[in-house]
């Protein structure tokens, strides 16, 4: 970009939170600022009150067909920064407004996929639906969501033995471990 004499920058973070890795990437870009007359930053996907109802409106629009008796557990990426928080109020916000079959839950930190399990399964759904919360589904959809066998739009799970499913931060292996009846949805939220 200098090399192209580009003089303003607007970056558009694909970060869910305003978290460290979204800090960090703020930092390398403004390092850069002396070879910039102008360099803006958009805010992540949950920035305020407002997003996290546009958020809400969106999962409950892109599942629709969710019945009353299903779960929707969705896969964020926790942080251990302050805004990881972000993620239980938007779950309270879920269930605050009529969706008390959505859970969300995190890989890097609090709720943990054992926090719900207990929510969950206390739900008692006819089946679970897993998917990413998050901009991109990857590595964490792939390697921590489960152990897979691809089936168009779904994965069907390939049953590691017990101990491993004890041990494992393999979310559908964990579900199924506790007796839930699952279905994956690997759709990050900006296909």
């Amino acid at each position: 970009m200098i090399t192209d004499g580009i003089r303003e920058v607007v970056v558009q973070p694909t970060h869910i939170l305003d978290g460290i890795e979204n800090n960090i990437m703020k930092e390398e870009v403004l390092s850069y600022k002396k070879s910039f007359d102008k360099i803006a930053f958009g805010t992540p996907l949950l920035a305020d009150s407002k997003d996290e109802s546009q958020a809400i409106n969106a999962v409950t629009t892109e599942f629709s067909d969710l019945k009353e008796t299903e779960a929707l557990v969705f896969m964020g990426h926790g942080t251990t920064h302050q805004v990881n928080t972000m993620y239980a109020g938007l779950d309270q916000k879920f269930k605050e407004s009529a969706h008390a079959n959505v859970f969300i839950g995190t890989v890097e930190a609090d709720p943990t996929i054992h926090n719900l399990v207990k929510e969950v399964t206390s739900f008692q759904p006819s089946k679970i639906y897993v998917t990413p919360f998050m901009i991109v589904a990857g590595d964490h959809a792939h390697n921590d969501m489960l152990v897979i066998l691809r089936i168009p739009g779904y994965v069907s799970l390939k049953m590691p033995d017990l101990k491993s499913v004890r041990s494992s931060k393999d979310w559908v292996n964990i579900l199924e471990y506790a007796g839930c009846m699952w279905s994956m949805h690997k759709k990050p939220l900006i296909p």
